[in-house]
């Protein structure tokens, strides 16, 4: 059974979406001027995910802190008691 492609989710319809039981997840990773950001994704209640596009640029929508990821979540989850913020984890030390 081939799965059928999905269009891509605008910001401008995340809402709509969460509304039919979709979640988000933020995916951590360090930018070009080293500084951690998120990538914003969209998890349809069937397990696929895709990233969250913004609407005027059809860029992939990123959170440059970890306050824009829980003001981004609090705004589309409005009774929710929280989010996890993820962070990559910090390479081995070389401690020699």
């Amino acid at each position: 059974m081939s799965e059928a492609r999905r269009p891509p989710v605008l910001g401008t319809h995340v809402r709509e979406e969460i509304g039919r039981g979709a979640q988000l997840s933020y995916k951590p990773f360090v930018s070009s001027r080293d500084r951690l950001e998120w990538e914003v994704h969209i998890v349809f209640p069937d397990g696929h995910e895709q990233p969250v596009l913004v609407s005027g640029t059809a860029k992939q929508k990123i959170l440059k802190s970890a306050d824009a990821v829980v003001s981004y979540n609090r705004d589309l989850h409005p009774q929710s008691e929280g989010v996890f913020v993820p962070y990559p984890p910090i390479g081995d030390a070389e401690e020699e």
